[in-house]
């Protein structure tokens, strides 16, 4: 069989000869059928090599045996009537004390290419011990090579740090397609090439026979190899596994690669592990192996698969059953639904979604429940009113409120006319809450259940509805509840950077500077990488994220963050007012810190815009009358680039308070407040405690 592959070996040929020099050993490890053999004469006929070669059989079951077939081999090359190889094999010898010294001195004198065939069939210690003296010993110029299924217990690694070793295993001996389209001989259309490779997979064995087979000849049409593609298979493959083996390649081909552990799910069993063990010691064709994991090739896995369905025909449905949950259970949501797909079981793939597309999406993934939506649209039953409303949310999840209140009435509507809300009181509340989150009237009046905050579908709007509670006043009602919500929150990155962002304003609002700047530095690693750096509705917690820079004095991360922030607020589509004007607020009040004239009059104006919208949420309005005086007054020689940290320090340096006590207060070091006070005398232009002072009452900046 190996002598019907013959294209597509330049690529291989190439390396051998760019990589092999006097001296090396070259292993060459793969099934039966992957063109081993042919590669080697090949390679000996283009290098200008002369070779030998000793196919591994029960016949040399000692030393002495295979030493003499390598010998007599040798002999062959040799011209010489008195050569000592010659003269040894006339006579008994012992390998390693008679032979090996004249071998190895002749492999000096010659240039020859010695190859050792099915290596997997060693097995005698004598002979394993004269093929490791090969390798350890082989002199420039003659190569060693090794080739079989599997490699014996020969110990490499001193050739490898001499940099004598060459090792080509299945997965470089496969054929691709460009292998075939880049070689003249193969004469291949590149749409024959592709429906080869897809067929035989990079087994060239099998590539070789859907060649021949495409070969016509005579009148009649007739294929002129006897046995097809699937014949071989069967025969050849197929019949040299055992039973037990079928069975677990036909599971294999089921489920798709996988683990020995996931198998083990699927299967009902535990000694999947075994099963991968003993193929990667004694390969097989269109079968790939890993430590702990196996994967079966398109048309081998066609036939195990046919077979045992015929058999058991409910084992399929069992198997990917199993895998899902098992997939489900272990956090792979992705190939889980992926498995779900294989049942083409439609009400178990919606139910999937409905319950995980939530979840992802409050971790911040917004690409694969979207990818899940799109697939299961394309099926007959469509999508289901929760999954139309998942998709309309992650919409309003994106910044785009306008669009996603369009789509919640005209689902409404749709329920009631359908007597949706009746037939599904989930969905019902589910879509209340989705009227909710964006701040807008519910369209029915209709009571549903309340969904709890571990529930993906209410975990958003629950933060929402804690920070629009400090609106009105309860600030500390507030901070309870978004704290306690973070046991729910605190594995979606969303949901945590949305519950971030409002318990650190609350906290702020209460005073608790350092507690608000660990909340916001806490959630920040998560919100990296999720990629929400980039996220619209994530306006709010950047902002905290630029007034904790400020805390610390670094003005350059609080502008990047400054910045940012104010591109995701113009990207906001509608939304809740109070949403917005809390943003105007932290905005302005960020840009007069930093010094940004033109940005702080700019939110100086949203913010008196949406005033009149917040009538219901009277601390916001307390805030904002707090607000609304400094961004209007001119700003204050030097104040800038002051941070929050330094403008807290300087309201106290008019104080009797010395260094410590203001330290005290602040809950920060003395260190601190007397390096913020130095940068403060330098952004002024002052040199003492008294002359800031003086600077900061002149302007009105501190009485």
């Amino acid at each position: 069989m190996e002598s019907q592959v013959v294209l597509g070996r330049r690529r291989l040929l190439d390396q051998l000869l760019r990589a092999v020099r006097g001296g090396s050993v070259v292993t060459i490890e793969g099934p039966a059928g992957y063109g081993k053999s042919t590669l080697i004469g090949r390679w000996s006929l283009e290098s200008e090599i002369a070779m030998v070669s000793i196919t591994i059989s029960p016949q040399y079951d000692d030393d002495v045996a295979l030493g003499r077939a390598l010998g007599e081999e040798l002999l062959t090359l040799d011209k010489d009537p008195d050569s000592p190889l010659r003269e040894l094999l006339t006579g008994s010898f012992e390998v390693a004390r008679h032979f090996m010294p004249v071998l190895l001195k002749w492999l000096a004198r010659h240039r020859v290419l010695v190859v050792f065939d099915d290596v997997h069939l060693l097995t005698d210690p004598g002979s394993i011990a004269l093929v490791q003296t090969l390798v350890t010993h082989t002199p420039a110029p003659s190569i060693l090579v090794l080739s079989g299924r599997s490699l014996p217990a020969i110990k490499l690694g001193r050739a490898g740090v001499q940099g004598r070793h060459v090792h080509l295993n299945a997965r470089n001996l496969e054929l691709t397609a460009d292998d075939l389209k880049g070689d003249p001989e193969a004469g291949l259309a590149p749409e024959v090439v592709d429906e080869i490779i897809a067929a035989a997979g990079g087994w060239p064995a099998g590539i070789s026979l859907s060649l021949a087979a495409r070969r016509v000849v005579g009148n009649a049409g007739e294929s002129e190899l006897p046995q097809t593609l699937t014949d071989y298979v069967n025969e050849e493959v197929l019949g040299s596994l055992s039973a037990d083996q079928r069975r677990f390649l036909g599971e294999v081909a089921i489920t798709g690669p996988q683990t020995a552990r996931a198998l083990d799910a699927a299967r009902g069993r535990t000694d999947s592990a075994q099963m991968i063990a003993a193929l990667r010691r004694d390969p097989i064709p269109m079968v790939r192996t890993g430590m702990d994991w196996i994967g079966v090739h398109a048309i081998l896995g066609a036939q195990v698969r046919a077979q045992l369905i015929t058999d058991e025909p409910e084992h399929r449905v069992l198997l990917l059953r199993r895998l899902a949950e098992h997939c489900e259970a272990n956090g792979d949501v992705g190939a889980a639904f992926d498995v779900l797909g294989l049942l083409h079981d439609h009400a178990r793939s919606t139910a999937f979604v409905e319950l995980h597309g939530p979840l992802r999406i409050m971790g911040g993934d917004f690409a694969l429940p979207a990818q899940w939506l799109r697939r299961l649209a394309k099926s007959r039953d469509g999508l289901s009113p929760s999954l139309q409303l998942l998709r309309a949310s992650t919409i309003a999840m994106e910044g785009k409120t306008d669009s996603a209140s369009a789509w919640y009435e005209l689902l409404a509507s749709a329920a009631f006319s359908a007597e949706g809300f009746e037939k599904d009181p989930a969905f019902a509340a589910r879509l209340g809450i989705a009227f909710d989150s964006i701040g807008m009237p519910r369209p029915f009046d209709i009571e549903v259940p309340p969904v709890p905050p571990g529930d993906g579908w209410g975990l958003g709007p629950e933060i929402m509805r804690s920070s629009r509670r400090a609106f009105t006043g309860d600030l500390v009602g507030a901070a309870n509840i978004l704290q306690a919500l973070e046991t729910y929150s605190a594995p979606y990155a969303l949901a945590e950077v949305w519950r971030a962002g409002q318990l650190a304003w609350v906290l702020r609002e209460l005073g608790e500077i350092d507690s608000a700047k660990g909340v916001v530095r806490a959630a920040e690693p998560g919100w990296l990488a999720a990629n929400l750096d980039r996220n619209p509705t994530t306006c709010q917690y950047q902002c905290l994220l630029a007034m904790a820079a400020l805390d610390d004095g670094d003005l350059d991360v609080a502008r990047a963050h400054f910045n940012s922030a104010r591109v995701k607020a113009s990207e906001l589509q509608g939304g809740i007012a109070q949403e917005r004007f809390l943003a105007s607020m932290l905005l302005g009040s960020l840009a007069r810190q930093l010094g940004d004239s033109a940005a702080m009059k700019s939110y100086a104006s949203q913010g008196r815009k949406l005033k009149a919208e917040c009538a219901d949420s009277p601390y916001l309005l307390e805030v904002w009358a707090r607000v609304e005086p400094e961004l209007d007054q001119p700003e204050i020689a030097g104040s800038s680039s002051l941070s929050a940290a330094e403008l807290r320090v300087l309201s106290y340096l008019g104080s009797y308070y010395t260094v410590p006590q203001i330290a005290e207060v602040l809950h920060v070091s003395p260190a601190t407040v007397r390096s913020q006070s130095q940068s403060i005398y330098r952004k002024f232009g002052v040199n003492n405690r008294s002359e800031a002072v003086a600077m900061a009452q002149a302007q009105g900046f501190v009485h």
